[in-house]
């Protein structure tokens, strides 16, 4: 499936984590809402240029990315 980069920006799920699941210091990561600390809502990345190598790996459009969206409701709801 095609997302554009506008979708993309809106959604931002790659960057959401569920706070309850994460171990380790997701206090200086995570902000309280479970968004990456440099997730911007209809922005996106504000360190994109210099984002982690596991980001970068992240495929727009790919299996992860498309689960995450089927689920965006459930996910946001928590």
């Amino acid at each position: 499936m095609k997302i554009t980069e506008k979708e993309c920006m809106e959604c931002g799920l790659c960057c959401w984590f569920d706070p309850e699941t994460i171990a380790g210091n997701k206090e200086a990561l995570i902000k309280e809402d479970g968004f990456c600390l440099h997730h911007e809502k209809g922005r996106g990345c504000k360190i994109y240029e210099n984002r982690p190598q596991a980001c970068r790996d992240y495929e727009r459009g790919g299996e992860w990315c498309l689960e995450r969206r089927k689920l965006k409701n459930k996910i946001l709801k928590k």
